[in-house]
């Protein structure tokens, strides 16, 4: 079986009593060239355990319980119920809560208030045909939900480059959204802000950079230490000559003389 990651964003509604409604699937086709048959999907095996986690990462506690999830053909369409527990549920102590508690009750708020509207579904393609209406897409008849997730950005190129565009970022900094853009609708107000606060942060980070290239060019090469000359060689004194010889103490031999003896 395909494991398999898209990313939806098409409703997100508060319906009360901190549960957000969610839309995790249409037939409409995707920029994948995909679409996704609602009546083929396999709910067994995700309620027996449904998690609703933060960016498909399955060491991580959850973010909210989805309550209940269902198909409806008729509107070719999945939804799902997710509660947020409050700090209170999640806190022995609400005054020292947990990062966690409070990450909770962050992301609920972002869904209530449009903040983020998007979620990533993650599926097993079992059967699939090609689709005709698409080069490279298929028609996904039958899957199996493992489990769905928050994602912090919509989906849509479109949207996103133009609030992109609209914050001030430059094409670069833009280009670091590119990997999360698949499927979505127009970035709210509150996002723009936030894309705004990070070119801020880029352009901060950019200035620091410069600074401390510019110090580092006008510090130059350090001096070299200077070479200390050699100490110069001693010179060995030469051995003394042996003491001359005394005069008076040189005897003076002479040669032996043959004698002639003359006899009679």
């Amino acid at each position: 079986m395909e494991l398999t990651h898209k990313q939806i964003s098409i409703s997100a509604e508060d319906i009360g009593e901190r549960t957000i409604r969610f839309c995790i699937s249409n037939e409409k086709q995707d920029r994948d060239g995909d679409i996704v048959i609602a009546a083929g999907c396999d709910l067994t095996n995700f309620n027996k355990n449904p998690q609703f986690l933060p960016f498909h990462n399955n060491r991580e506690f959850p973010l909210g319980i989805p309550k209940k999830t269902w198909i409806d053909s008729a509107a070719g369409k999945v939804y799902s119920d997710v509660y947020f527990p409050t700090v209170e549920e999640l806190s022995t102590n609400p005054e020292q809560a947990s990062e966690k508690a409070k990450l909770v009750d962050f992301t609920y708020k972002c869904y209530k208030t449009g903040m983020l509207s998007a979620v990533s579904v993650s599926f097993y393609t079992r059967e699939k045909e090609q689709n005709p209406n698409s080069e490279h897409g298929n028609i996904i008849t039958k899957w199996e939900l493992l489990e769905f997730s928050a994602v912090p950005l919509p989906s849509n190129q479109d949207a996103l480059a133009v609030a992109a565009k609209s914050a001030g970022l430059s094409e670069a900094q833009r280009k670091m959204f590119e990997p999360e853009i698949k499927a979505g609708r127009k970035l709210s107000a509150a996002t723009i802000s936030k894309l705004q606060g990070i070119k801020k942060e880029c352009d901060k980070m950019s200035g620091m950079v410069e600074e401390i290239m510019s110090e580092q060019a006008s510090e130059g090469e350090p001096e070299p230490e200077p070479k200390q000359a050699p100490a110069p060689a001693q010179k060995t004194a030469p051995e003394p000559l042996p003491p001359a010889a005394d005069p008076d103490s040189v005897l003076d031999i002479e040669p032996e003389q043959d004698v002639l003896d003359i006899t009679d």
